[in-house]
């Protein structure tokens, strides 16, 4: 059973495994736990060492969501006090193949979602180093951003929601607003000097937007 053992679960088949499961395609990852229980069906092994090469191949897939720095290690603790129980329950190895294709999918499907999460908040960290420095440009529309960035208009407005919970315009606007506080503070600004100063080239537009977020006009907060 040992010299089997070493057979199937040797380290091409593992390392294949694992470098399937950084791509976004589900089926690559069915497909490589397939070939090693292929080999597990065509050579009718003990239920026994079925369990003991299905624990092997999740540990394998443990360690390297650990190795990998993805942080959610919420997930990987409940599901490594889950499912080796799942497994060592069943009763027979179709059973602990549905088990270990299961972890896989639910791993799989939320080291992508973490995946993009990270994307999506460097991305958001790029953005609002831009828009601090960059607030008083007029320009700082979200097409300018997205150049910047160097990604399209739906992708940098979709993970800029999905972080935040705001609209790109709003954050824009409640930065600009904090900065116009700062400035009604100092007596020789105008009112025109901070519309320029915050990137307003429309002093009324300035007005506007400072009343709808702190329901004062600029004169009334001074």
């Amino acid at each position: 059973e040992s010299v089997l053992n070493s057979t199937l679960i040797n380290r091409e088949n593992i390392e294949k495994l694992i470098n399937v499961l950084s791509s976004s395609d589900e089926e690559n990852i069915i497909r490589s736990v397939k070939e090693i229980f292929s080999l597990i069906y065509k050579n009718n092994i003990t239920l026994m060492l079925v369990k003991r090469i299905a624990i092997q191949i999740i540990s394998h897939v443990f360690a390297f969501y650990k190795d990998s720095n993805i942080r959610f290690e919420s997930i990987i603790y409940d599901a490594s006090q889950i499912y080796p129980l799942r497994i060592f329950s069943a009763t027979d190895p179709e059973t602990v193949s549905y088990h270990v294709f299961d972890l896989l999918n639910h791993l799989h499907s939320s080291y992508i979602s973490f995946k993009e999460l990270e994307d999506d908040q460097d991305l958001i960290n790029q953005i609002i180093i831009l828009i601090d420095n960059e607030y008083s440009n007029p320009n700082l529309s979200l097409e300018y951003i997205s150049e910047q960035c160097n990604k399209s208009i739906y992708i940098v407005s979709r993970a800029f929601k999905k972080i935040s919970n705001l609209k790109y315009i709003d954050y824009l606007t409640n930065v600009r607003v904090n900065h116009a506080k700062e400035y009604l503070k100092n007596p020789k600004y105008t009112i025109q000097d901070i519309s320029y100063k915050i990137g307003y080239l429309n002093p009324s537009s300035f007005i506007r937007n400072f009343k709808a977020k702190t329901g004062k006009t600029p004169n009334q907060y001074r």
